[in-house]
Parts: C-alpha cells; sequence; structure tokens
C-alpha cells in the first residue's frame, strides 16, 4: 500500500512540475493576435455585459503580454464604448483601457498578473492618470 502511495505521490509531483514549466505565456504569431484583435471586438460588441467586461480587461492582459501590437482598432472601439457603452461601469472601464493602451509609458510599472482580480488593475490606472493630472497642475 506504501509502494502504490508513493507512486502516485511522485506521479502527481511529476504532473505539477509538467503543468508549471507548461504554463507559460504563449508566443503568439502576427495571424494569431489578428484573430484575437478581431475576436475583442466582437466581444466588445456582445450585448452581455459581463462578456464586454469581461473583454475590456482582457485588453489590458494582451497589452501587457503584447505591448508591441497596434491597438488603434480596438482603441477605436474603446472611444466608442467610452461614450455609448450599456452602463457606466463599461463606460468607465473602456475610458480608462483606452489611456491605458494609448499611454503606455504611463503605466510601464503596472503588470498584470491576477486575473482574478480586475477591479486592482482598474483602480491602479485611475490612480495613474489622477495622479498624473495632479501632477500637471
Amino acid at each position: 500500500m506504501k509502494k502504490i502511495l508513493m507512486k502516485a505521490l511522485v506521479l502527481v509531483l511529476l504532473l505539477s512540475v509538467n503543468t508549471e514549466l507548461f504554463a507559460q505565456i504563449p508566443v503568439l504569431n502576427k495571424r494569431d493576435l489578428k484573430i484575437a484583435e478581431i475576436n475583442s471586438i466582437a466581444s466588445l460588441d456582445n450585448e452581455n455585459n459581463m462578456i464586454v467586461e469581461s473583454a475590456i480587461f482582457n485588453l489590458l492582459i494582451f497589452k501587457d503580454r503584447y505591448p508591441e501590437w497596434n491597438f488603434n482598432n480596438i482603441t477605436e472601439k474603446l472611444n466608442q464604448l467610452s461614450v455609448e457603452g450599456n452602463s457606466i461601469v463599461i463606460r468607465y472601464k473602456a475610458q480608462l483601457t483606452s489611456i491605458y493602451l494609448t499611454n503606455p509609458s504611463m503605466f510601464d510599472s503596472l503588470k498584470i498578473t491576477e486575473k482574478e482580480n480586475p477591479a486592482k488593475y482598474f483602480r491602479q490606472i485611475a490612480e495613474k492618470v489622477e495622479n498624473n493630472l495632479v501632477a500637471t497642475n
């Protein structure tokens, strides 16, 4: 019985090590990035507010992982949402995300590491924008 438990423990440890090794950020080619952009814009057009909010947060992650990507098409859609979004939350998050995408140097220290806590990052973006406004006045 002890041998079986020991083998099972070793197997679980090996699987967990492999899972960690393969959980790295994928490197996407331009075609895949373009597909991600198209899907993001489609998600921003969704009638379900939760899908739109999720898509907005995913754009923060997308920019963090692929900072060299041209986000002009997405920024146009976010600017539209910041005026015409279905809720004040969507309008606010769309505006913050647009600022994040178009002013990367302002957010050099911001790294998106926790996918479970989007409010934390929107709060940090808002604080950076506010601090920048106060500093310039």
